[in-house]
């Protein structure tokens, strides 16, 4: 860093020497030592970045995510087995989305009809993905997988 300094001949006056930047705050009894040394870490990091990083990293908390969204409409596999208020569904069964139940958007419980024609409610719950679905069910037929 010294090296670079000298080439660069930029000298920061507040950094007396890299030891200074790397010493544990335990070291040092005062609040306004502790201060210092954080204050002197930040400007270290920050003449790494690019001025394109520190806005990255300036306005990361405004940063815009879409909702994970799923599609229910269609055909849905029971996985694995589901109990319901009326009934149990078993692995195999096959269902069909009626709709959403309530205004709790996409985390609202789904009416599904069974192959038999009862509808059922099911609760939403989030799968390792984040993605917001009911559990034990799957778009793919459990008959359908490849053995593996």
């Amino acid at each position: 860093m010294k090296f670079f300094r000298s080439i660069l001949g930029t000298t920061d006056p507040e950094v007396d020497t890299p030891d200074d930047l790397h010493e544990t705050p335990s070291d040092r009894e005062d609040p306004a030592e502790e201060a210092k040394h954080d204050l002197n870490l930040q400007r270290e990091f920050s003449r790494g970045l690019s001025s394109l990083s520190q806005r990255q990293l300036q306005f990361e908390k405004y940063r815009w995510e879409p909702p994970g969204q799923t599609n229910p409409v269609g055909t849905w596999f029971v996985t694995e087995e589901v109990e319901t208020d009326e009934l149990v569904l078993r692995p195999g069964a096959t269902l069909e989305f009626v709709e959403r139940a309530g205004e709790g958007g996409a985390t609202a419980p789904w009416r599904m009809r069974t192959s038999e024609g009862r509808i059922v409610e099911l609760p939403i719950q989030n799968d390792p993905d984040g993605v917001p679905l009911p559990a034990g069910l799957s778009r793919t037929s459990p008959d359908s997988r490849e053995p593996g």
